[in-house]
């Protein structure tokens, strides 16, 4: 017979009674990106001129915010939105919306962070594959990674107003991308409870 002992934390300790372990973790995203030549080229469905997924950290903001809606009185956000930096940072759990230590790409033609439009969960994975996020760039810069933000103001491009905005998950490239004017960066990020 197995017997089940669960521990309180970012993850569960599960003990099948024959001393093995297992670990469960709460809260993991993979963001997926594609970049296009232009934005005739992702339209079109044209095979992107690259395409790469990195793993993120979920920060200690984004996992105090879950246990605070699902099981505290805080109101769920609406809309989550995805956003893009431009700095080598590495990214670690105590990052917060107020105080991310990256520095936000706004060198792109859309007039607001793209949306996170999610598909309800299935399988205990969220995502916004349907409907990707769009950077339409207008500059040349280096692009090293990317984070997912909700609350007030989170639509609001370089916006770092603390009060009333969270970052859930952010995640640092493996190899920075070079982008220029025109290119079109698309990003869907999967959310999965395992």
């Amino acid at each position: 017979m197995e017997r089940n002992k669960i521990i309180d934390g970012a993850g569960c300790t599960v003990d099948r009674g024959n001393g093995i372990m297992e670990m469960a973790s709460i809260g993991k995203c993979t963001y997926n990106f594609q970049l296009h030549e232009n934005m005739e080229a992702f339209l079109r469905g044209d095979a992107p001129i690259d395409k790469w997924s990195s793993e993120n950290i979920v920060t200690n903001q984004g996992k105090n915010l879950t246990n605070d809606v699902m099981f505290g009185a805080v109101a769920k956000i609406a809309t989550w939105y995805i956003l893009i930096f431009n700095t080598n940072t590495t990214c670690v759990v105590g990052m917060t919306y107020g105080t991310p230590v990256f520095t936000e790409s706004i060198g792109y033609s859309e007039a607001t962070r793209p949306e996170y439009t999610d598909v309800p969960s299935a399988s205990q994975i969220m995502t916004n594959v349907a409907a990707r996020a769009v950077f339409t760039m207008n500059g040349t810069e280096t692009i090293y990674g990317a984070g997912l933000v909700g609350g007030t103001n989170a639509a609001t491009k370089g916006n770092a107003t603390a009060s009333g905005n969270y970052l859930y998950s952010a995640s640092l490239f493996a190899t920075t991308k070079s982008v220029v004017a025109t290119n079109v960066l698309s990003v869907d990020i999967s959310i999965t409870q395992s």
